[in-house]
Order: C-alpha cells, then structure tokens, then sequence
C-alpha cells in the first residue's frame, strides 16, 4: 500500500511538472521529467505486485491504480492537444509521455490480478490418500452365479452324492442368500465435496492423454462419485458433464475415501 501512495505522489508531481513545462513552452523533456515519469509507473506496480504475493485484498488498489492512471491518461491527452500549435508539434511531447503512463498503469491493474489468480500455489494441505490394498467394502459389480449347478441330472449313480455335497459347500459364502430384486450393476454412492486447485481438465478417461471434456476454473467446488484404483483419479460432474480429475490437483473431504472404486 506504501509503494502504491508514493506512486500516487510522483503521479501527481509529474502532471504538476508537464503543466509548467508545456506553460513555459520547454521543448526538451529533461531526465528529471524521465524520472519522475518511471517512478509513477513503477511504484503502484509494485505495490500491487507485492500485495499479490502476498495474498492481500487488491480491489482498492486495483481500483486506485486504475483512477490515477485515467487521470494521467486524461490529463495528458489535453496537454498533447496543445503541443500540436507547436512548431516541432508532437517531437519532445510530455503529452505522449504522459498518455503512455496512463496506459501503462491501466494494463498493470488488468495482468497482475489476473496473474496472481492464474499462478496462485495453494498452500500445501494434509489429504488423506485412499489405500492401495484390497477394499474392505463390498462392491455391487460381483453378483455369483446361483451356487446349484445346472448338471443336476446326471444318472442316479452313488458316485453322484459327493459331488453335490462338494457343491454344497461352496454355498457357505455370504452370497448365499439372494434378494428377488439383486441390486444394480453400479450405484452412485451420496457425493462428496472437493475443491479445484488450479484450473484443471475434465477427462474423459482416467489418463492424462484422454481427451478433455472441458476445463474447470480454479478454486471451484465440485462433487465426487468415485474413484480409480489406485485412488490417483476421481469421477467427478460438473455443468452436467461427467468424467475424470487428475487427483493430485483437486483438494478432497475426507468423506471422500469412502467412495467406491469405478472402472473406466
């Protein structure tokens, strides 16, 4: 903030300096001028910059920078009107020099913001990490085949009886009682919440050579169905569109590591 008040200081000096200059009719702009010109550029630059950095709110600077340099900008517009009843006319102009201070100020309010959001790192932040090894949690793709087999007429014969006995074991698992309605292929378990760390890409496949469905601006809040196995990427929705997230780039709940795992 201390850099942007003294650029606002020099702004003003150098408007000050271009209007007795062009009053006394000076044809040379002089290396004080060039100073005072530089200062009043790069100073609320910096301040901007540096309040970038360091995650403060930059709408008022943004918002200050953009005043001064309309101002600049406006004011030295008429100073160049003037100088054109010169006789060397715009050679020497401190109504140019002027102007593109001005538009030099209005561009630094535009890029650093927009600078700032683009590289933004996010500060680094425990995640829970879904293990490698095999799911304790049921999955609804594994539905047995009914345990009797259909070779249950062979002939009558006392070799037979072992055979079905031997069967019959097999029928000691879980699966086997059996619901008349058996459950579907792929239920989506209730969604969990993640946060988008950069700007990052849809994909349609959980490979970063997939096509990309779509990009997803950054710091955006997106909901989770599932995961792949080995848990480095997560089926995700956003604007009505499904498919995959890089998961080295999203920041998840830990809710998340209770989604099922989801082949492409």
């Amino acid at each position: 903030m201390l850099l942007v008040v003294f650029g606002v200081f020099f702004a003003l000096l150098f408007l000050i300096n271009n209007l007795v200059k062009t009053i006394l009719k000076r044809d040379h702009i002089t290396f004080l001028e060039l100073l005072l010109a530089f200062l009043a550029a790069l100073l609320p630059g910096l301040g901007l910059l540096f309040d970038a950095l360091n995650g403060s709110s930059m709408a008022l600077l943004t918002s200050l920078i953009r005043v001064i340099g309309g101002v600049v900008a406006g004011f030295s517009l008429l100073l160049l009107i003037v100088e054109l009843r010169r006789p060397q006319r715009l050679r020497q102009s401190r109504g140019v020099l002027g102007l593109g201070i001005g538009i030099l100020l209005a561009l630094v309010s535009i890029s650093i913001p927009n600078a700032a959001v683009t590289f933004a790192i996010p500060t680094p932040t425990p995640i829970q990490v879904a293990a490698d090894g095999p799911d304790d949690r049921p999955t609804a793709t594994v539905m047995p085949s009914p345990t009797p087999s259909s070779t249950a007429t062979p002939t009558d014969t006392a070799t037979y009886t072992p055979t079905v006995r031997a069967t019959a074991t097999a029928t000691a698992t879980r699966w086997a009682y059996q619901s008349p309605t058996p459950l579907p292929t792929l239920t989506l378990p209730t969604p969990c919440l993640a946060v988008v760390d950069f700007n990052l890409r849809l994909r349609s496949l959980p490979d970063r050579e997939s096509e990309t469905l779509l990009v997803i601006p950054f710091s955006t809040t997106i909901t989770l169905y599932a995961r792949s196995q080995d848990g480095g990427w997560w089926f995700a929705e956003y604007e009505d569109q499904t498919g995959w997230l890089d998961g080295a780039f999203i920041t998840r709940s830990a809710s998340c590591d209770e989604l099922p795992v989801q082949t492409p």
